[in-house]
């Protein structure tokens, strides 16, 4: 029996350590979909998938080996955009976060014509969560404390 459970806890480790890798791959992969997506939609590329995927792989890759501001930047925005989104559609205006998965430019439009109050929150909460978690010692795990 501790021999099973010594192989099960190095195999349970193991597979701790790929899924973090591959949910950070992942995380980045999402962001440079998207960004592509917006790129390319916005400039009207006739192969509007080559776009995304290579920014997908792109940044993907680059997650990788920036994690800690990836994880920064993913955490800031996608917290913030919850607040945002949740708070105004509560209170009956704003986009609904499913809205964009479908039309990705409703972000950017919106700017210009629904409601940019929305837009503005969001990129508030987000920079203050940005400049919280990269100037906080909780970010660190050490506290901030040398070894």
């Amino acid at each position: 029996l501790v021999i099973l459970a010594i192989v099960g806890g190095l195999v349970g480790a193991s597979l701790s350590m790929a899924f973090y890798y591959i949910g950070i791959f992942l995380l980045g992969a999402l962001a440079g979909w998207q960004l592509g997506f917006l790129i390319s939609t916005a400039i009207d590329i006739e192969f509007i998938i080559i776009v995304p995927v290579i920014a997908a792989v792109l940044a993907g890759t680059l997650a990788c080996f920036f994690q800690k501001p990836v994880i920064i930047l993913a955490t800031a925005l996608m917290g913030a955009w919850s607040i945002v989104a949740g708070g105004f559609y509560f209170f009956g205006t704003g986009i609904m976060p499913t809205d964009l998965f479908r039309d990705p430019l409703m972000l950017i439009e919106s700017l210009r014509e629904t409601n940019p109050v929305v837009v503005l929150a969001w990129i508030v909460l987000s920079i203050a969560g940005i400049i919280f978690q990269f100037s906080s010692r909780m970010s660190d795990p050490t506290g901030g404390k040398e070894k």
